[in-house]
C-alpha cells in the first residue's frame, strides 16, 4: 500500500479535503458492511450459514477432542488480542519507530476499539451457540486488520501484504472458535477501513502545543494501553500467550540495551 495522498512526513494530514486514498478505504469498508448484512439476513432467516457453522464446529472436533486447526486459530486469535497489539507497537517505538508513526498506531487501535466498543453496546447481538453477548462487530478483526491497514502504509509491498493476510486470518479464527458469525468479522474488517481516514484527521482537533511529543511520553502511553487491555480479559491459551509476550518483552529489552550502549 502507498502513502496515503495528501500526508506530510510523519503522517500528518495536509488538510480535511476528501482524497483518493480515503474514497478507496470507505468503498472497502462500505462492501465489507453490505456483505455484513447479507450474511446476517441469510443466518437469520435461512439455514445455510448455519449449517456451515456446524461443519466448522464437527471438523474442527467440537468439545470434544479438538483437531489441528483449532489450535492454530487459537493462536491466530491470541495475535488479534489488543494487549499483544500495543505490546507489538511498543517493540516497534523502541527499535526505532518514528514517534508520530508510533502515534498514529495507537491512534488507529484507540479509534477503533472505542467505536466497536459503542456499536457492540447499541446493536447487542448474542454471540453464537450461547458464547456470550456483544457479537457484532468482532473486535478482534477489527483491531488486528485495523494495525495491519496501518503497518500497511509504511512497508514495502511483500510486508503489506502479509500483514493484511495476517489481519483476515485472526478474523477467520474467530469463525472457526465460534466465537463470531461470519457477518460479525465482516463487520469488524468494515469498521477497520473505516478507522484510516478517521486517524487522519484526528490530528487536525489536536491543539498545537501536542504536537512534538517526547517519545517518553508516547511509550508511557502504550505501556498503559498494554496494562490496561491486559488486566481487560485473560487470553484463551495462557501458555501460549505468556510465550508470546515473552518474545516480545525480550524483543522489547534488547531494544533498550542497543540504545543504552549507543
Amino acid at each position: 500500500m502507498q502513502e496515503p495522498d495528501g500526508m506530510v512526513e510523519g503522517g500528518r494530514p495536509s488538510g480535511w479535503r476528501i482524497q483518493k486514498w480515503d474514497l478507496h478505504m470507505w468503498g472497502w469498508a462500505i462492501a465489507l458492511l453490505l456483505l455484513s448484512w447479507a450474511t446476517y439476513t441469510l443466518w437469520e432467516k435461512g439455514h445455510r450459514w448455519e449449517s456451515a457453522e456446524h461443519w466448522i464446529l464437527t471438523w474442527t472436533g467440537g468439545n470434544g477432542a479438538r483437531g489441528p486447526l483449532w489450535y492454530i486459530g487459537t493462536i491466530l486469535s491470541d495475535l488479534g488480542h489488543g494487549f499483544f497489539l500495543a505490546s507489538l507497537l511498543w517493540v516497534l517505538w523502541i527499535h526505532g519507530l518514528k514517534v508520530s508513526r508510533v502515534q498514529e498506531g495507537v491512534l488507529w487501535l484507540l479509534i477503533a476499539g472505542l467505536v466497536c466498543a459503542l456499536i457492540k453496546q447499541v446493536v447487542d447481538r448474542d454471540r453464537p451457540f450461547g458464547a456470550g453477548p456483544y457479537s457484532w462487530p468482532s473486535g478482534h478483526s477489527a483491531a488486528v486488520l485495523s494495525l495491519a491497514l496501518f503497518m500497511g502504509t509504511w512497508v514495502r509491498k511483500p510486508w503489506a501484504i502479509a500483514f493484511l493476510s495476517l489481519g483476515f486470518l485472526v478474523g477467520i479464527s474467530r469463525i472457526v472458535h465460534l466465537r463470531h458469525f461470519p457477518s460479525d468479522v465482516l463487520g469488524g474488517f468494515s469498521l477497520a477501513f473505516f478507522v484510516g481516514p478517521l486517524v487522519r484527521r484526528v490530528p487536525l482537533l489536536l491543539p498545537s502545543s501536542l504536537e512534538g511529543q517526547k517519545p517518553r511520553v508516547v511509550g508511557l502511553g502504550i505501556g498503559l494501553m498494554v496494562f490496561l487491555l491486559g488486566v481487560q480479559r485473560l487470553p484463551s491459551r495462557p501458555d501460549l500467550s505468556v510465550g508470546f509476550l515473552g518474545i516480545l518483552l525480550f524483543l522489547g529489552l534488547v531494544g533498550l540495551l542497543k540504545e543504552r550502549e549507543a
